[in-house]
């Protein structure tokens, strides 16, 4: 990973963030650091350090409707 990078680090920092957002977290260190959260309107999030890339990936709640017409009212306007 260029520069200062420092996974562990920052993994740390996004669990402290998640945690403050009243999410239960965990950081899997078996291999480049993993955050992993459930809780709040979410039912997951991940924060993934490697190699060489930084991602995050979620999936929220199911809610009752059409997601088009969701997403329009909400943005849209």
């Amino acid at each position: 990973m260029p520069g200062d990078v420092e996974p562990l680090a920052d993994a740390e920092k996004i669990a402290a963030h998640w945690e403050s957002l009243g999410m239960t977290v965990r950081i899997n260190t078996d291999h480049a650091p993993v955050v992993f959260a459930t809780g709040g309107p979410l039912q997951g999030l991940s924060f993934s350090t490697g190699p060489g890339l930084y991602g995050i990936g979620g999936t929220s709640a199911c809610v009752p409707g059409n997601a088009d017409q969701i997403r329009d009212e909400e943005y849209v306007g």
